[in-house]
């Protein structure tokens, strides 16, 4: 085999290696943090959701979303240029028979955060207010909070914050 053969041979397999090793950062990236969240939702099969909420906190945004009897509130978190899908793209059970149906769950974001969420939707039409009590345990006390959220036309309700604080 000639060197110019075997330098073509080389180059094309670094290439391949390269592009194999860049494809998931360059598939699932995403300019907009729209379009990251709609990639997400079609890579699972899922959608699409009718956005309810787009909350942005300082490492992303979640989009709270309705999909046919289903809810969800989706991550996507900002990278250096890009924004990325950060977990749940799927939905849950909008279950008809209970008041409100929610879940929760919990990623980490970076080494400083990690997010927490417990969300859902309201059936009844005469809920006005989802409220949440907390119990913050922290090192030298433990704190009980109420947190609140108005519901607004869409139903959908979101509570989150950040563990690390």
């Amino acid at each position: 085999m000639n060197k110019r053969l075997q330098s073509i041979i080389e180059w094309t397999i670094a290439a391949i290696l390269l592009v194999t090793a860049v494809y998931p950062f360059i598939y699932y990236g995403s300019f907009s943090a729209l379009k990251a969240y709609q990639k997400s939702e079609q890579s699972y099969h899922y959608g699409p959701s009718e956005i309810l909420e787009v909350i942005d906190f300082p490492k992303g945004r979640i989009f709270l979303g309705k999909y046919d009897k289903w809810f969800s509130a989706h991550t996507i978190k900002k990278g250096l240029i890009r924004w990325y899908p950060g977990g749940d793209p799927g939905g849950y059970p909008i279950k008809e028979n209970e008041q409100i149906s929610s879940t929760w769950s919990g990623s980490r974001i970076s080494d400083d955060y990690y997010l927490y969420k417990v969300y859902g939707y309201v059936n009844n039409s005469d809920i006005t207010t989802v409220t949440l009590e907390v119990e913050w345990i922290k090192e030298d006390k433990t704190e009980n909070k109420v947190l609140e959220y108005k519901l607004k036309d869409h139903r959908g309700f979101i509570f989150y914050w950040n563990e690390n604080e």
